[in-house]
């Protein structure tokens, strides 16, 4: 599915906040209001930027595999779409 848009996520894995060695980061984004109130757990006390982006939930999706896959399919985008105007809008801010 990611390699769809040319990405290479095999070297890869998704890790919850205990699974985290290194703490020395600026910026939480979290997908769920589960992992929200664990972002602020432990950004309590430190200079860390948390936010919530409310996305689907692909793994709710039903119907044939054509459908459950165009369900993964628009989450990765919106992700993706997500990720490239925060980060553009960084740049900018960054510049001004």
């Amino acid at each position: 599915m990611i390699d769809e848009v040319g990405a290479d996520l095999s070297r890869h894995r998704s890790k919850s906040f205990d699974d985290l060695v290194d703490t020395s980061f600026d910026l939480v984004i979290s997908l769920t209001p589960h992992a929200q109130h664990r972002a602020v757990e432990l950004a309590r006390g430190r200079a860390i930027e948390i936010e919530y982006w409310a996305i689907m939930d692909p793994t709710l999706a039903s119907g044939s595999r054509e459908a459950v896959l165009d369900a993964y399919r628009a989450t990765r985008d919106d992700l993706r779409r997500r990720i490239l105007e925060r980060s553009a809008g960084h740049r900018r801010s960054a510049v001004e």
